[in-house]
């Protein structure tokens, strides 16, 4: 279609290795590095972005009024981001303080009757973990479970004004996921804060800048560009 561009792209992918951070890569039994081996903590398994421009045509007769106006807009969406379930006390006695939960259940039945204080989400059901027993590091591999997807569409309106031959003036509306959507994050995964564990309480980004973060609740932006 003319003055339309798309571009669009799908992953599916699997992310493995023993630590995905170099300098906090702390695994639940320093002689066992082999146990440390499972999702990365970036294994995000299916990723969608994609990307719509329009140029809207202008009229002939009203040239400065109606050429150089621009829809955009971009989508993203993923699935969900791992979660290690630690058993937040020394249970194996190693002092790495790296032990993880025992997993006794389903995680994810029995979630929807879990009452829930401060407007808490439940995810998954804390009945199904408990602390690895005493000498152990736990049975539940690392990053085992995993949390919420991810999606929001941003959109935004350009109009690009000329003012001499190299000097142009742009106009910018931007609205930051368009749909409102909540994105969550991770919800609490130590067994020892039994209080949070499996509870959502905070959307992305929403601990250290509320409302501003990539996948926020909407915003608007205004901005004026001189482009030369």
């Amino acid at each position: 279609m003319k003055n339309f561009t798309l571009t669009a792209n799908y992953t599916w992918q699997k992310a493995l290795d023993n630590g995905s951070n170099v300098r906090n890569a702390l695994p639940a039994n320093s002689f066992d590095l082999r146990r440390e081996y499972g999702p990365a903590n970036f294994d995000m398994r299916q990723i969608f972005t994609g990307f719509v421009t329009y140029d809207i045509p202008g009229l002939d007769k009203l040239k400065r009024l109606t050429n150089g106006w621009q829809l955009n807009a971009l989508m993203t969406a993923h699935t969900g981001e791992p979660i290690d379930v630690l058993s937040g006390t020394n249970r194996s006695g190693s002092l790495d303080n790296r032990d993880r939960a025992d997993l006794v259940a389903d995680p994810f039945a029995g979630v929807a009757a879990r009452a829930t204080p401060f407007g808490a989400i439940p995810y998954f059901n804390p009945a199904a973990l408990r602390p690895a027993a005493a000498g152990t590091f736990g049975n539940l591999g690392r990053n085992a479970l995993y949390g919420p997807g991810f999606g929001a569409v941003d959109f935004s309106v350009f109009k690009e004004t000329p003012i001499t031959e190299r000097l142009k003036a742009q106009f910018r509306l931007e609205i930051f996921n368009l749909t409102d959507r909540a994105n969550f994050a991770n919800p609490g995964a130590n067994v020892n804060s039994a209080s949070t564990l499996g509870l959502i309480t905070a959307t992305r980004n929403g601990n250290s800048s509320p409302g501003i973060g990539f996948g926020e609740p909407r915003n608007v932006q205004l901005a004026l560009k001189v482009i030369w």
